[in-house]
């Protein structure tokens, strides 16, 4: 049997400029979110495609944290996204800030993706949001 990858990784760099994550959302997370929807669009022609991403990020000790569950949406999804990720990175700023004795500091924003078939049945689709 072939093992294959359910998701695909997309990876934001910001190995030159090391953020928190407060800082991360607020400067680099529409950056690195319109990097993974230009790349998206530029591969698929139909926009109503399904995508599910999931949001991480890596941290200058190495460690990689997921930020998110699973958000499913479209490649017109892009404000939904941002807004979520968002509000999901200062929550998360506040609560690893809480038990870590340093500010930790991103080095890159990792979208682990996935594109749904064409026939994924829309309505599970309403019942995640």
């Amino acid at each position: 049997m072939k093992n294959t990858k359910f998701f695909t990784d997309f990876t934001y760099s910001l190995e030159k400029f090391p953020s928190s994550l407060k800082a991360t959302a607020r400067i680099h997370l529409k950056k690195a979110l319109n990097g993974l929807f230009n790349k998206l669009k530029s591969e698929n022609e139909n926009t109503n495609l399904i995508v599910g991403i999931i949001l991480k990020v890596k941290l200058v000790n190495g460690s990689i944290k997921s930020l998110s569950t699973l958000r499913k949406g479209n490649l017109n999804s892009f404000s939904k996204f941002s807004t979520l990720f968002k509000h999901l990175l200062n929550l998360r700023s506040e609560h690893l800030s809480k038990d870590s004795d340093e500010r930790l500091k991103a080095v890159s924003i990792i979208f682990a993706y996935h594109i749904f078939p064409l026939d994924y049945n829309k309505d599970q689709l309403m019942e995640d949001d």
